[in-house]
């Protein structure tokens, strides 16, 4: 797994009970956890910032309108294929 920032909210509680109790840089204990064994290493702590739903609107409905116009033309791409008559003539 690589490292990166982690909300605490998406931490399970044991692992977040582990991670509250180390400094930064500290590697704890092996762990039990789920279904195996598991060492955490606490890199930094840090704030998160929160971006407004106004400032990422537009961001927001150019990506949602880029994913959809995608899959409205490979879906076009398809039926055309499977329309057309092609002859191959050597």
């Amino acid at each position: 797994m690589e490292p990166g920032w982690v909300l605490a909210s998406e931490l399970t509680p044991e692992a977040l009970a582990v991670l509250e109790e180390l400094e930064p840089g500290e590697l704890s204990p092996i762990q039990e956890m789920g279904r195996g064994f598991v060492a955490l290493q606490l890199l930094e702590v840090g704030e998160t910032q929160l971006t407004s739903f106004e400032s990422m609107e537009a961001t927001i409905r150019q990506e949602l309108y880029e994913a959809r116009s995608q899959t409205v033309e490979a879906r076009l791409f398809e039926e055309l294929r499977a329309e057309a008559s092609i002859a191959q003539r050597l």
